[in-house]
């Protein structure tokens, strides 16, 4: 089933704010064995009308929202 990315980033943005300690996985499938532990150091939004994203700390650009999960 396919997400509204809106959806995702609106529902994101309005429990989490900019600093919310998450654990970012590098791959999607969370399979990896050692997750990194961050922060949030922006809002979530859409890029290009198909992904929720954020941005977080010590990581150039953007990661998918999908692969961090708040603590």
């Amino acid at each position: 089933m396919k997400t509204d990315p809106q959806k995702e980033v609106d529902n994101w943005n309005a429990k989490h704010p900019i600093g919310t300690k998450v654990l970012r996985y590098k791959h999607m499938d969370f399979r990896e064995p050692a997750p990194i532990e961050t922060k949030t150091i922006s809002a979530a939004w859409v890029l290009s009308g198909h992904t929720a994203v954020i941005q977080i700390e010590n990581k150039t650009g953007c990661v998918a929202l999908r692969s961090v999960i708040p603590l």
